[in-house]
C-alpha cells in the first residue's frame, strides 16, 4: 500500500533525475516486464490507503 502517493512520486522523481539512473530504471523495468504475468501485475492500479481515497472522494464532490 502506498500512504502518499505525491510523497512517493517526489521520491521517484529525485531518484530518477540523473540519466544513469534513468537507464538503470529502464533496463530493470525491461527485464521484469518480459515476463507477462509481471506485466499484468505491473498494469494493475495502485492500491491507496483509504485516507488518501476519502481525501480524493471529497474533492471530487465540489467539482459538480
Amino acid at each position: 500500500h502506498v500512504d502518499d502517493p505525491r510523497n512517493l512520486r517526489r521520491k521517484l522523481e529525485a531518484a530518477l533525475a540523473p540519466p544513469q539512473a534513468q537507464a538503470a530504471f529502464i533496463a530493470g523495468l525491461a527485464e521484469v516486464v518480459a515476463d507477462e504475468g509481471m506485466l499484468r501485475q505491473a498494469l494493475l492500479p495502485m492500491v491507496v490507503t483509504s485516507q488518501v481515497q476519502g481525501l480524493v472522494g471529497c474533492m471530487g464532490h465540489g467539482a459538480h
